[in-house]
């Protein structure tokens, strides 16, 4: 039987890092999913929800972390609310493209980056997530994500509803960054991944910036505005 916590390969300081990681990640989909029930908009960008629901359900059912099974469900109950995230995506999602033919064919396109990074993640995962719960192939995607929402925030000024969403997702992700640094500081190998670590605080410090620096995003009806910066 799966122990509950893995307490012989990582220390109480390392579980409760990444417990805290896990606490605001789930905070940010609570938000998300609020606002995609207010607002009929989805506050992750296209791109990132693809790679994020893949990573997500093929650590869930398909390979398993070594943290503990506590852990484990953990990325399940990430899964679970992703479910709703990515269908409101074929639903809301072309309202955060530009161009007509790219609206028009929105459905198509998070089909495409869906199988995508469904086949990608498959192949890398067993090959390259040697820390033994995804760690580097998350944050290939979190350094990935968290360049799209900054992107997405200067094309839509309206995109980033919540300031709350911006703050939980760079605690969340710092959590990992501080749990990685601390368990395999000292181990060689993994320079690249606190590197990959150090861009997403860059990054996710920088979109914070940007949703407190925007300005007029709301119109007098309080709808949110989707324009082009």
């Amino acid at each position: 039987m799966e122990k509950l916590i893995n307490l012989e390969v990582y220390s109480p300081l390392d579980l409760g890092l990444f417990g805290v990681c896990c606490i605001f990640w789930f905070l940010v989909y609570i938000i998300v999913i609020i606002n995609i029930i207010k607002h009929k908009v989805v506050e992750i960008p296209v791109a990132a929800v693809v790679a994020n629901f893949s990573w997500e359900l093929l650590w869930s059912w398909c390979f398993h972390t070594n943290l503990g099974e506590l852990f484990q469900w953990g990325y399940r109950i990430w899964f679970f609310m992703d479910i709703f995230i990515i269908y409101s995506i074929f639903k809301y999602g072309h309202k955060q493209f530009q161009l007509e033919p790219f609206k028009k064919q929105s459905v198509v396109i998070t089909a495409f980056g869906l199988a995508f990074w469904m086949i990608g993640l498959y192949f890398l995962i067993p090959e390259h997530d040697t820390d033994g719960f995804g760690a580097f192939s998350a944050y290939l995607i979190n350094t990935y994500m968290s360049a799209f929402y900054c992107y997405q925030i200067i094309r839509q000024p309206g995109f980033g509803i919540s300031n709350a969403n911006g703050w939980f997702k760079m605690i969340g992700t710092a959590g990992c960054s501080a749990m990685i640094y601390n368990h395999f500081w000292n181990i060689p190998g993994y320079k690249g991944l606190m590197a990959l670590c150090a861009i997403t605080l860059f990054l996710d410090l920088w979109y914070i910036y940007l949703q407190y620096s925007r300005v007029g995003v709301r119109s007098s009806e309080g709808k949110m505005n989707f324009v082009p910066a």
